[in-house]
């Protein structure tokens, strides 16, 4: 998924931590799947001020900014659909 952090990613950043190399601070996203199989290995509080864990991707869902992602409600009317255009579900509801 791309954008989204895995193992190989917290693994390069922790080495780079370690290293004194990593001059900036990152929350990443990490892929839910990943978050999901590691059975408690991660816990809140996970990281440091350097690296830390800051939310997961479970599910696809469009975008608001390209109009695919499915609400609740209306948010859109595109060009000769009804008003009540609420995106597109990936997954049924």
């Amino acid at each position: 998924m791309p954008g989204v952090g895995g193992p190989q990613d917290i693994q390069t950043y922790q080495g780079a931590i370690s290293k004194g190399a990593l001059n900036i601070r990152i929350s990443m996203m990490i892929d839910g799947t990943f978050l999901l199989s590691q059975s408690g290995g991660f816990l809140t509080g996970f990281g440091n001020e350097r690296l830390k864990i800051g939310l997961a991707k479970l599910v696809g869902d469009g975008s608001i900014q390209g109009y695919t992602g499915w609400l609740c409600e209306p948010y859109f009317t595109p060009f000769q659909v009804d008003g009540g255009y609420r995106g597109y579900p990936v997954t049924a509801p």
